[in-house]
């Protein structure tokens, strides 16, 4: 351990973050409300959907508002079909009440953007991304195709355009050899400039995440591109220029399942978690891959939610009454979550410096807080869905679908990346001043507590980083009343467990501006 002179040295120093100017933190999300869903429906409906949806730069072309564009999205999820929306200004609702909230309209009705070829399937999966036309790729969205048992290898990718009255399909394309169970659910584009540098012409990224360990201990990735020989690849074809870059496992030609095992695992990974949606941020010299979904925490078990346990072998326990008699994997709670991901990381695997396993996330976002349901409640089980997201690269707003969060539709959460120059997003307004105590005492062993006051009532949220940026603790992250507030940190991480002595940093976000300072804890 370093000497108590040597550490404090440290504290007094100008050392910033590491890669600070890199990595998009949780702070960096500016939360700017959410809207509802179209209430008439055709074909299909926007009850029990959002596990696909992708932005669209030019779309709506009549809107004025701060919100240009559009979202094609899916909507029931049996019917797998999907339909385009406008994006009207995002409202917060303290009541979280969706009569609050501006309702999308209908930009194009719902269509089969697949050409029927998948019929019904169980428990179905699915992601869609928008490209501009580049090089030999046209211009329209990619999709992918999945359900809950894929033990057979089937074509899972495709393309249509974006004419929703007339897809014109290409595909669907067997997607190389690899599991379905790490393949095709979210689908979102890799910035240029990363593929250039690190997966020349693979402009796309999807993955799944499937639980129970069938794909691995955590979520897969893979970048790729849909061209064959300066052209899409036509129906039954497979694509072979793929690069994994995320894999809690190890892939075996002809196995339907990753080959997991306990040092090729993801931190923290629980066979109830579930990943949904995923998308690549930038924002200035910054960036992330964050994949959003639902983060089981305390036991977990496969049985009902009751918490009755289903053994292996026989005798099999008698099903338990509604509302407990759904059986799957459970948890005692579970969380609304954001991982972030180091772009280098997944770089460090595509040039074969690293294993896909290795790449951890650097941070998680609890954004529990901003949910409209309290989730689905089976006793001692709450359990809040997300769905899909989609990013808008030059406005840096991030769309994130809530199911089920307005009676049984979706709606759909805004946050924004706030600027690298500023730290206050083009959306805000600029709070009065706050002030930021440092700790006391400091260096402290093992608790300490910190001081702030506030000028006007805000959402306030403080985290604790290590010397290395990594995300260790949110301490609050709550509207606060205008006063002076005192709260105590016990130095350990969001798991409970105890941290190690050293330099630490917390930040605190008022609105949209933010301050750190740093601490040190001694044990």
């Amino acid at each position: 351990m370093k000497s108590l002179k040597a550490i404090i040295s440290l504290l007094f120093c100008t050392t910033t973050l590491l890669s600070a100017g890199e990595l998009i933190q949780p702070q960096d999300l500016n939360y700017l409300g959410a809207f509802r869903l179209p209430d008439v429906s055709d074909v299909s409906e926007w009850i029990y959907s959002g596990y696909a949806m992708t932005f669209y730069p030019d779309g709506d072309p009549s809107n004025t508002d701060d919100y240009p564009g559009s979202i094609f999205a899916l909507g029931h999820d049996h019917h797998q079909l999907v339909s385009e929306i406008s994006i009207p200004n995002p409202v917060i609702s303290g009541a979280k009440d969706p009569a609050d909230l501006n309702v999308a309209e209908t930009l194009q009705p719902f269509g089969d953007i697949t050409g029927g070829v998948f019929g019904e399937q169980e428990i179905p999966r699915m992601g869609i991304e928008y490209l501009p036309a580049m090089g030999d790729l046209p211009e329209g969205l990619y999709y992918c195709r999945g359900e809950h048992f894929q033990d057979v290898l089937v074509p899972s990718h495709g393309y249509c355009n974006l004419d929703l009255g007339s897809p014109t399909p290409v595909g669907p394309w067997y997607y190389g050899n690899y599991s379905h169970y790490t393949t095709n659910d979210y689908l979102f584009a890799i910035p240029h400039e990363w593929a250039d540098a690190n997966t020349p012409g693979q402009y796309l990224a999807s993955g799944r995440f499937r639980d129970g360990e069938w794909g691995g201990l955590g979520p897969a990735l893979y970048a790729y591109t849909p061209v064959v020989h300066s052209t899409l690849p036509t129906a039954g074809d497979t694509l072979w220029n793929i690069t994994p870059l995320l894999m809690f496992g190890e892939h075996q030609p002809g196995n339907p399942y990753l080959v997991a095992s306990q040092d090729k695992k993801m931190n923290d990974y629980k066979e109830p978690d579930e990943w949904s949606g995923g998308a690549w941020l930038t924002g200035g010299d910054r960036s992330a891959v964050v994949l959003v979904g639902t983060k089981a925490m305390g036991d977990s078990w496969y049985g009902f939610s009751d918490g009755t346990v289903w053994p292996q072998d026989p005798p099999y326990p008698d099903v338990p009454e509604w509302p407990h008699d759904e059986r799957g994997w459970w948890a005692d709670s579970i969380n609304a979550v954001i991982l972030f991901f180091d772009p280098a990381d997944l770089a460090d695997v595509a040039n074969g410096i690293k294993s896909p396993w290795e790449p951890q996330p650097y941070a998680m976002m609890n954004i529990n807080e901003y949910m409209f349901s309290p989730g689905y409640d089976y006793g001692n089980y709450k359990m809040t869905t997300l769905g899909a997201c989609c990013y808008d690269r030059s406005r840096g707003l991030l769309y994130i679908n809530e199911r089920r969060a307005d009676e049984d539709k979706s709606i759909i959460h805004v946050f924004e990346i706030t600027t690298p120059e500023t730290g206050i997003g083009k959306h805000d307004q600029t709070p009065e001043q706050f002030e930021l105590m440092q700790n006391y005492s400091n260096p402290f062993n093992p608790t300490t507590q910190i001081n702030f006051s506030i000028t006007k009532a805000e959402q306030i949220m403080i985290n604790v980083f290590d010397i290395k940026g990594r995300m260790v603790k949110t301490l609050v992250n709550r509207h606060y009343q205008a006063g002076q507030y005192t709260i105590t940190w016990d130095s350990t991480d969001y798991l409970g467990n105890k941290v190690a002595s050293g330099v630490y940093f917390y930040n605190m976000n008022y609105g949209s501006i933010s301050k750190n300072k740093k601490m040190i804890l001694l044990r």
